[in-house]
């Protein structure tokens, strides 16, 4: 009796974790779409005429702003996608402008609709609900952006020199769910490569490159309000560029070409008005240019930034309180900032147009958020205890530009409880946004491996994060990490590089940390000075690569060397030149 129930309990359980055959829930024409659940997710396969022609894994679609879809391996411009199940129509705009609509299908066992047209050469697909209520809109097959659109020349040429150019990006708002923007864009391209930027993420962004046989290069786009860029030099010197206007189609953009100043290092760039005054700023730590040039790529002496305001948003107003915290909120131009206590100087992500996931923050015993329009209720589940579920408000305190378009919550939590997985529901109880891994908390365990006036080599590993080695110096610009890969593998299309280096010199106190992480059993590395001295480094045993370091006297630094690994360099000494650093692969 016993042998027959434990066949029963293998066979149920077996049959639980069996993965359901395909089905097909989509036909139009010669072409089928078939869905299938594998590993916790849903896969879709597109066939032809019952021959394979694409596959696409991922969960289903809450929001109409999220679609599942599958990209033919096989040139096609079929459009295959899986939408929430609130979208009941799907219109296909070409790229003449021309619009058809098209129904969406419903499949028993999937919380989705799903869409199907062959060869429709969209341009955009529009979604809508049952009662013609534009939802979103998703970007076709045949793709919609034009790349270096409105071109203008800003200083140099195209070896050497700056470009501003216009870019389309689909960005929905609380208040237009089929907006695409026009976004500012610069390049800048010097015998060392070149890099771009655009302003989908902040206002003013900065493009610096370095170069290894010429004068660097400094290039940018900014808000009309900004009147020049103010660099911050290795020396401590400042010079200031003009921005001049683009053209129309920028929308009143403003922009920057010029050459970094010889031999300097760059620390810092700054954004100021017409009267002086700092706007933005972000730390740039970029190496004096004229670093040795190397047959093969083994550095990236280059910075690509968004300057970040140096003043809160104006007008914080409370829009929900719990456990004595309120949520306060602002307008950041189209963004929308909001955190719990106080409100910092930051770059502000938009309003959300939907909730899926949903935006969180957690300080001690309060949780809260800023959702879109259709939460009416969020449940945080607790790792212990009871569920707390509380209502959103729209907030009548917040008149700004989103009022009415988006809502908020707040919800008091014992600050012993974990949130380990958040619902949020609309008016008929439907999920509209969830977060599987609740409110993470990210925490930072540092582990200090050398420390000498101020300057501090470190180990920090973050919540669910491989561990980093990286310095630690009162300059505000980003320093190199060195992080643990489990799962190095073999390089197969490259030489194979066993030393990674940095060099960080800093400016309180004026000192030269070099560092880096190498294969356990090489030959420990060291610091080549100008004069043929060298510093020899020490050695740390980590788990995966070990680390080395040294801290270098105030003389200029010629390469680093561990026996016939190599890499050149020239940087000089740290009471001429500080607050930036430089990386390489030896």
């Amino acid at each position: 009796m016993l042998r027959v129930l434990l066949v029963v309990i293998l066979v149920g359980a077996l049959c639980g974790t069996a993965q359901a055959a395909p089905r097909t829930v989509a036909r139009s024409g010669e072409f089928s779409l078939q869905a299938e659940r594998k590993d916790g997710q849903v896969c879709l396969t597109l066939r032809r005429e019952r021959r394979y022609q694409g596959q696409e894994c991922g969960p289903l679609p809450r929001s109409p702003h999220h679609t599942l879809s599958v990209f033919p391996d096989i040139p096609s411009n079929t459009y295959a996608v899986a939408v929430a199940p609130t979208v009941r129509r799907a219109e296909v705009e070409d790229a003449k402008g021309r619009r058809t609509m098209h129904r969406t299908f419903s499949a028993r066992g999937f919380a989705a609709r799903f869409v199907l047209i062959p060869r429709p050469a969209a341009l955009f697909v529009r979604l809508y609900g049952a009662d013609g209520t534009l939802l979103s809109m998703d970007a076709g097959t045949i793709g919609y952006i034009e790349w270096h659109t409105d071109s203008v020349p800003v200083f140099g040429d195209r070896m050497a020199g700056v470009t501003a150019y216009t870019e389309l990006r689909l960005q929905p708002s609380p208040d237009q769910a089929d907006r695409v923007r026009t976004l500012a864009c610069v390049d800048v391209v010097s015998s060392s490569g070149g890099s771009g930027m655009c302003d989908d993420d902040s206002e003013d962004a900065l493009v610096i490159m370095g170069s290894c046989d010429g004068p660097g290069l400094v290039g940018g786009v900014f808000s009309p309000a900004v009147a020049g860029v103010r660099l911050e030099l290795g020396s401590g010197a400042t010079v200031q560029l003009p921005v001049s206007e683009l053209p129309a189609p920028f929308g009143g953009r403003r922009t920057l070409g010029a050459n970094v100043p010889a031999g300097e290092a760059v620390r810092a760039a700054t954004a100021v008005d017409a009267a002086g005054r700092e706007l933005s700023r972000v730390g740039v730590g970029l190496a004096p240019g004229g670093q040795p040039c190397a047959g093969e790529d083994r550095g990236d002496d280059r910075f690509m930034g968004r300057l970040v305001p140096v003043a809160p948003a104006p007008g914080a107003v409370a829009v929900a309180e719990a456990a004595g915290v309120p949520l306060l909120v602002a307008d950041q131009g189209e963004t929308l900032c909001a955190e719990l206590g106080q409100l910092p100087a930051q770059l502000c992500p938009p309003a959300p147009v939907d909730s899926d996931p949903p935006r969180l923050l957690r300080q001690g015993g309060t949780v809260a958020g800023v959702l879109s329009v259709d939460a009416a209720r969020v449940t945080l589940e607790l790792d212990r205890g009871r569920d707390v579920t509380v209502p959103t408000t729209d907030a009548p305190a917040y008149t700004g530009r989103w009022h009415g378009k988006v809502r908020f919550f707040a919800a008091a939590v014992a600050a012993s409880r974990k949130v380990v997985r958040v619902v949020v529901r609309d008016a008929s109880g439907r999920a509209i946004g969830i977060a599987d891994r609740g409110v993470v908390a990210p925490r930072v365990n540092r582990r200090v491996l050398a420390e000498q006036a101020g300057v501090r080599l470190q180990v920090a590993r973050q919540t669910g994060e491989q561990p980093c080695l990286e310095a630690v110096v009162a300059d505000p610009a980003p320093v190199p990490r060195f992080c643990t890969d489990p799962d190095p593998g073999v390089p197969i299309d490259g030489p194979m590089r066993q030393y990674g280096g940095a060099v960080v010199v800093s400016c309180t106190p004026r000192l030269a940390l070099a560092y880096g992480r190498f294969t356990d059993g090489l030959k420990t590395p060291s610091v080549v000075l100008v004069d043929g001295r060298e510093v020899k480094a020490r050695r740390i045993a980590l788990d995966g690569e070990d680390a080395w370091y040294a801290f270098v006297p105030d003389a200029v630094i010629a390469g680093l060397r561990a026996g016939e690994d190599r890499v050149a360099l020239n940087l000089p000494p740290a009471s001429a030149q500080c607050g930036y650093s430089v990386s390489r692969a030896f």
